[in-house]
């Protein structure tokens, strides 16, 4: 081998050891790719909103569909008696002020549930009396005016007995409901009476000036903002709303005359506005007699002649959809500050009442 041979040989790179080999090693593992879990989650959180609003979406569309429908979903509640019994006592309640509310997605109020349990009882021929369970200070002139109609309907048409049982308070308008039944029977520390009509109105024409405010009204007509808060009422405009509230106590007294008995003369002397005790409007005849709820129990089943008859009450069962309504009716509500002068649930306008009222704060529902 010459020289430049070897030199190209000592040249030439070593050759790896095993090359060209098959070696048994194993390759290494390739990494896992991990999953993501937030697509996950945010799949079944659409599920779940989607799930909520559909079950919303249900609940609105029942209770809208009931509440045009309007059946009543009252149930019976046996207070007293044999269940066997056929024949009821029906128990009806009329407690808090009278007023005509209404709410968006259904009735609400005390005026809107007694007519409900008054149709109830009417409706039913097993009811035969009905005890109407009164302690209220009154409220609205038309709701109560409707509310005695009720009262005097169900008498009249079906021939079922309507007795009172008074709890602490059967004032103004409670008391021109009640006159539509048969009997009165008063708790022995009940009052009542309060014959009159009562409309109250604010003026904050001071208050506004002290604070700069001016009210301005355009109007199609000088008295079409009678009553008006911002300014003084003038002697005309005081006239007029007397001679409505001469009317509306006329038919009071009226009402009461025909429910009880009375000649006008003696309805005059007791209609001056005052309360009366149980024993007090006993012996001025507003009332029957002194008694607790068993008495006029007794006293319905005696004018129905149904001695062995059980004594029911309505109560309405809790359902989801009322839950979900009362939740709507909430968020539906304005969002706004609003001075509620009279405490009734809506804004204020002027009210014609049957009602007692202490000072000048007209309690809520």
């Amino acid at each position: 081998m010459s020289g430049i041979e070897e030199a190209r040989e000592s040249q030439r790179p070593e050759t790896p050891p095993g090359f060209g080999q098959v070696t048994s090693q194993t390759p290494p593992p390739t990494p896992r790719r991990r999953r993501r879990v937030w697509p996950w989650l945010l799949g079944a959180l659409l599920l779940v909103v989607l799930g909520v609003s559909l079950l919303l979406n249900l609940v609105m569309a029942v209770g809208l569909a009931m509440h045009l429908a309007g059946p009543s979903d009252m149930r019976e509640q046996l207070v007293t008696g044999d269940p066997l019994a056929k024949e009821k006592i029906a128990l009806v309640s009329l407690k808090g002020a009278i007023v005509d509310a209404t709410g968006a997605f259904g009735r609400s109020g005390t005026f809107r549930s007694t007519v409900e349990e008054l149709e109830q009882a009417a409706s039913d021929p097993a009811v035969k009396a009905v005890c109407l369970l009164v302690d209220s200070p009154g409220g609205e002139v038309t709701a109560s005016d409707v509310l005695c109609h009720k009262v005097r309907q169900l008498r009249e048409k079906t021939g079922k007995p309507v007795v009172v049982s008074m709890g602490s308070v059967g004032t103004s308008g409670a008391y021109y409901v009640s006159v539509g039944a048969d009997r009165i029977v008063a708790h022995p520390t009940a009052v009542t009476g309060n014959i009159g009509v009562l409309m109250t109105l604010i003026n904050a024409q001071g208050l506004m000036e002290k604070v700069g405010l001016r009210s301005m009204v355009l109007k199609s007509a000088e008295h079409k903002d009678m009553g008006s808060p911002f300014r003084e009422m003038t002697t005309e405009e005081q006239s007029l709303l007397q001679g409505v509230l001469d009317h509306l106590f006329t038919r009071f007294k009226e009402t009461v005359a025909e429910g009880r008995g009375m000649s006008a003369a003696k309805v005059d002397v007791l209609a001056n506005g005052r309360i009366f005790t149980a024993q007090e409007a006993l012996e001025s005849g507003l009332i029957d007699s002194i008694g607790y709820l068993e008495d006029a129990i007794a006293d319905a089943k005696k004018l129905a002649g149904t001695p062995e008859a059980k004594v029911v009450r309505y109560e309405r069962p809790f359902r989801l959809s009322r839950l979900f309504t009362s939740e709507l009716e909430a968020l539906a509500s304005p969002r706004s500050l609003t001075v509620n002068i009279t405490g009734f649930p809506e804004p204020h306008t002027a009210r014609f009442l049957y009602m007692w009222v202490l000072g000048s704060e007209v309690p809520s529902e």
